[in-house]
């Protein structure tokens, strides 16, 4: 008889201790599977703990790591952010997660390409734990990759800055010495650019994109032979690298190497069909070799020069002003009436179009 009391009051008690169960119980279960790897059985344990205790920090700030470990990172960056919203107030010494939720944060933004948010959070947590040497990494790298962003939207006073603070960060990173320099040459600052590059190279012997900037540089200071002599490391370094081809091609025809010029841009257009750049500078290649036929009287082979040009920009009136000519001195009359005409209808520089005239009243006057 007294077993059969017992019985019930075992359980009765058994389910008194179930119902106690609390939020901290949950975080500590959740934390055991944490250590394990197991992140799934260690959300489920801090989803628990956040359902009975909304305003507790840590199971946010954990649940949130665990999500960031499955790379589940939108979920990540909600927790942590509710967790550092709800504990803004933890110094580093007395609770580091605070210091490591911004560190997490900043780097799930990073993954994302969210540096302007990356660079706010790991700032944060740098100032809450300075000695969090991670942090300063993860930073350095949001930096330098904002960095290029600028560079892509030709922003360069705000790229060198970014620039130049991944490298206060990390003065041996040599990607952000190459960013720099490339800021600094397209700001025509090409001394200092030059010596970033240097630098790149030296900490990064093989870095073809730094042999390319300099490259860039030399070429914009009209130092042509040092521009090519880098353009070919850069080329042997990286022989798909389509800038490289590209900005050779233009040195070449700079310094008036005009029979290597299409060779090297044909090549960065074959690496790089939506190389704008190098098709416009094809154009102008074949338009300045057509006129050099020209002027030797190969009349045939300047047209097909020429043709070329317009093939590649069906709106360049230079190129139809040269065929016009082309087929004005090879008798072919009427086509080259066609040319002059469409020259007149698409430019708008006033000398082109008085020549293209000119060539008219030529013509009528044969």
């Amino acid at each position: 008889m007294r077993k059969l009391i017992l019985i019930p009051l075992i359980i009765c008690l058994t389910l008194l201790m179930i119902g106690c169960t609390t939020a901290l119980d949950h975080l500590q279960q959740g934390d055991i599977y944490r250590d394990q790897g197991q992140w799934d059985a260690a959300i489920t344990e801090y989803s628990k703990a956040v359902e009975l205790d909304p305003q507790l920090a840590e199971a946010y700030n954990n649940r949130g790591l665990a999500y960031y470990e499955m790379e589940e990172l939108d979920l990540a960056i909600s927790d942590l952010t509710e967790a550092i919203k709800l504990d803004p107030q933890y110094a580093a010494e007395l609770d580091p997660l605070l210091a490591m939720a911004y560190d997490k944060r900043g780097r799930a933004y990073t993954e994302m390409e969210e540096w302007s948010l990356a660079i706010t959070d790991l700032n944060k947590a740098i100032e809450l734990d300075p000695d969090m040497a991670n942090a300063y990494h993860q930073l350095a790298l949001a930096y330098c990759q904002r960095g290029w962003v600028y560079i892509g939207k030709s922003q360069w006073d705000l790229a060198t800055t970014d620039f130049s603070r991944t490298i206060e960060l990390d003065p041996e990173f040599a990607m952000a010495y190459c960013g720099r320099g490339l800021a600094y040459t397209w700001n025509g600052q090409y001394d200092l650019g030059i010596a970033d590059f240097n630098k790149a190279i030296e900490l990064d012997p093989e870095y073809a994109m730094a042999y390319c900037g300099r490259g860039v540089a030399y070429t914009c200071k009209e130092q042509y032979d040092l521009g090519i002599a880098d353009f070919n490391k850069a080329i042997e370094l990286d022989p798909e690298f389509a800038d490289a081809y590209y900005w050779r091609g233009v040195t070449y025809k700079r310094n008036g190497q005009r029979e290597l010029v299409i060779a090297d841009l044909n090549k960065a257009i074959e690496l790089d069909p939506e190389f704008a750049d190098a098709y416009y500078s094809l154009a102008e290649a074949y338009l300045s070799r057509g006129w050099a036929y020209l002027g030797n009287g190969q009349y045939d082979l300047a047209t097909a020069d020429f043709n070329k040009a317009i093939e590649l920009d069906p709106e360049y009136a230079d190129a139809y002003f040269g065929r016009g000519t082309a087929y004005g001195f090879n008798g072919q009359r009427e086509l080259a009436i066609a040319d002059f005409n469409k020259t007149i209808e698409l430019s708008s520089d006033p000398d082109l179009t008085q020549a293209a005239r000119a060539g008219l009243e030529w013509l009528e006057g044969e």
